[in-house]
């Protein structure tokens, strides 16, 4: 197996997103030797995790970009996810503690369901009856 150095691996991670595949081209090994050397470097996959999360970041910025451009997919999404607990979410979740979890979706989506976990039962309902 080829040896990786820590300063050659980070050099490496730079820019790549977190894609072990693009790690692995950049240092001119099989993706299989750098997913080797994560596994056994739990600083390596920290490495990983703070590229995607820069990508993450950038992809965000995006979003908030085309909103301020009163992008109207870019709003609906921030309600979406960001504005789910002030009820712009697709469904409403209520966890009651002791395993029971119920998930409302609203009405006027098309496949309106509601879900239930809970210790005495699993099951998905449609909202219509």
């Amino acid at each position: 197996m080829t040896k990786i150095s820590k300063k050659k691996f980070i050099e490496a991670a730079k820019g790549t997103g977190g894609v072990q595949a693009v790690v692995a081209k950049k240092m001119g090994v099989e993706r299989a030797t750098v997913s080797i050397y994560v596994k056994k470097n739990p600083w390596a996959e920290e490495i990983l995790e703070t590229e995607r999360e820069k990508i993450i970041d950038l992809a965000e910025r995006k979003l908030f970009l085309a909103a301020d451009n009163d992008e109207k997919w870019a709003i609906e999404r921030i309600l979406r996810t960001l504005g789910k607990s002030r009820g712009y979410g697709d469904y409403q979740q209520i966890d009651h503690g002791e395993g029971l979890k119920i998930i409302i979706e609203k009405a006027d989506n098309a496949n309106s369901k509601m879900e239930t976990n809970s210790k005495a039962g699993k099951g998905v309902r449609d909202s219509k009856r």
